[in-house]
């Protein structure tokens, strides 16, 4: 049996949904990750240290978003959530010990 074009299979065109959708969230969180960056930075200047919540959010988000460019960019065929198979939140990545504190 002749194998079809690349552009005929069902597979080619679900990935081209999946990196347009991506590429679209990709900049959502863009956008997001800037307001936490601003928060964060205002949040040092006001009481002197990040905040502790948002910082565990901006490497949640900073795993994610190195997920979705890998996908996206072809340097991994694991497809980022929600659309993994295990339709599971992403995975928070390994929290890094705190920084000392001064003052």
């Amino acid at each position: 049996m002749e194998e079809r074009p690349a552009i005929a299979q069902r597979s080619t065109w679900m990935r081209v949904f999946h990196v347009i959708f991506f590429a679209l969230l990709f900049q959502i969180l863009e956008l997001a990750l800037a307001l936490v960056a601003v928060v964060q930075l205002l949040s040092r200047i006001a009481v002197g240290h990040p905040l502790e919540e948002l910082s565990s959010l901006g490497r949640r988000m900073a795993g994610y978003t190195h997920d979705i460019v890998a996908y996206i960019t072809f340097a991994s065929e694991e497809i980022p959530f929600p659309f993994d198979e295990t339709e599971s939140a992403p995975a928070a990545p390994r929290e890094e010990p705190p920084e000392s504190v001064t003052t």
